[in-house]
């Protein structure tokens, strides 16, 4: 278990893309991108489907998750706060 984590910005776009993953097994990635629109810092951030679906394009929006690892450091954000 890791620590909770939350951000939030304005989602500026959407993607979703074939791919394998670490098994070789077809998945599909969704990603959106978050930017800060007083700095216009961004980031891309990897998430489940059901987080994909709930974000719109244009508007603010917040997610949750944690991170975590001693060797292997990880993040994920599976949560949409609204």
């Amino acid at each position: 278990m890791g620590m909770p984590i939350i951000t939030h910005g304005l989602c500026k776009s959407k993607s979703a893309k074939d791919g394998l993953n670490k098994n070789g097994e077809k998945v599909v990635w969704y990603n959106i991108q978050l930017v800060d629109p007083k700095t216009y810092d961004s980031q891309l951030i990897g998430v489940p489907k059901d987080v994909y679906d709930k974000c719109v394009e244009g508007q603010e929006v917040k997610l949750a998750g944690e991170f975590g690892g001693l060797k292997t450091k990880y993040w994920k954000f599976d949560k949409f706060v609204g």
